[in-house]
């Protein structure tokens, strides 16, 4: 049986790359091809994950690039709204990964309890952008040094989290 690791990112290690062209700029971390897999397979995992990107480079926003087992193939920090919206259409350098899941993890500086109306409807748009692209957004999770606040477990009745994770490989 394998022994699976909770997501934690040590991004301090040389494994941040700065990927530019003329269209767009960004700070990729790629896992070492050597690494154990990091997979999100329940909210636990994705909950470790969104409290280690707080030790990272970031001022707002971290989009992780999963496969179909749920390994974490990239993550970009603070990404350009279109790399945001539309990751399949701008293919961003250093992105070559495959990937079909995305999780938003998004600094959030207010003390409300769980995700407001605005939330949920950018929630909702931003899971259609990406449906329409052939990806599957898992969530987005709201992130501060007190909480971790699931966008999908607050408004959707149909959230991946209340699925079976999938099977181990």
């Amino acid at each position: 049986m394998a022994v699976l690791r909770r997501p934690k990112l040590r991004c301090r290690e040389q494994r941040l790359i700065y990927a530019s062209s003329d269209r767009i700029a960004s700070q990729v971390w790629l896992p070492l091809p050597d690494d154990p897999h990091l997979r999100v397979r329940d909210f636990a995992d994705a909950e470790s994950l969104a409290k280690s990107v707080l030790d990272a480079p970031i001022e707002h926003e971290a989009l992780v690039l999963l496969d179909s087992t749920r390994s974490i193939t990239a993550i970009v920090f603070d990404p350009p709204a279109t790399v945001g919206l539309f990751p399949i259409l701008t293919n961003p350098p250093g992105l070559e990964v495959p990937y079909c899941f995305t999780l938003s993890i998004v600094l959030n500086d207010t003390d409300h309890a769980g995700p407001t109306l605005d939330d949920h409807r950018g929630y909702f748009a931003l899971r259609r952008c990406h449906a329409i692209q052939g990806l599957w957004l898992l969530d987005v999770m709201l992130v501060n040094s007190d909480r971790v606040d699931s966008v999908a477990i607050g408004c959707d009745p149909d959230c991946v989290w209340f699925d079976p994770p999938p099977p181990e490989m």
